[in-house]
């Protein structure tokens, strides 16, 4: 599978950042500072090691006040509905490689979307919504099992072996992408 496809129509999806904008740390915390403990509390629900990749310390968020942040119509629609800020919004990524746009990449990407007070099913049919629309067209949406956890799959038809699996848990929903499908299984385990 050649993740760099995978991680460019996430980026197009506009979900996180436009493409070529990195992921910062929380921006009220100035690099020698620790992060808030909510940032922290979030940054530790990342698997600690994914096939054999510490992840501490690759784990970067993004909080939705940032300038960097896009949003969508549908995600301020549930975030008014919820009665909360993009303030309050948190967006997590952690990759088990140095280079995401690096052909040969093997390895897992996870990205996680915070929300408070969202329900898991409702945060998990907003993404694949958002996610599907976005993305080029011909992508197909299937219910799937991984690692005991039911998911959203999503797979591009014209990439054999691409699957984005999309997985909710409390007020979190996580997007996870792996290079072959015992890593991708291993990631998701690992979510709470």
């Amino acid at each position: 599978m050649r993740l760099a496809r995978i991680a460019s129509l996430l980026m197009a999806a506009a979900l996180l950042v436009p493409t070529g904008v990195a992921l910062a740390q929380e921006e009220s915390t100035a690099p020698d500072e620790a992060p808030s403990p909510e940032v922290q509390a979030f940054v530790d629900l990342f698997p600690a090691v994914i096939g054999g990749v510490e992840l501490a310390g690759r784990v970067e968020v993004l909080t939705g006040a940032s300038e960097d942040f896009e949003s969508t119509p549908e995600l301020d629609a549930m975030i008014a509905d919820l009665g909360i800020g993009l303030e309050d919004v948190l967006v997590g990524q952690a990759m088990t490689f140095d280079d995401l746009f690096d052909e040969e990449a093997q390895g897992a990407w996870i990205i996680a979307f915070r929300i408070p007070g969202m329900e898991p099913e409702a945060g998990e049919a907003l993404m694949v919504e958002m996610w599907t629309a976005a993305a080029a067209a011909g992508v197909e949406v299937a219910e799937a099992e991984v690692a005991g956890r039911a998911v959203s799959r999503i797979t591009v038809p014209d990439e054999p072996g691409s699957a984005i699996d999309i997985y909710a848990a409390g007020d979190t929903v996580w997007f996870v992408v792996a290079s072959n499908p015992e890593m991708q299984a291993e990631a998701i385990s690992q979510l709470p």
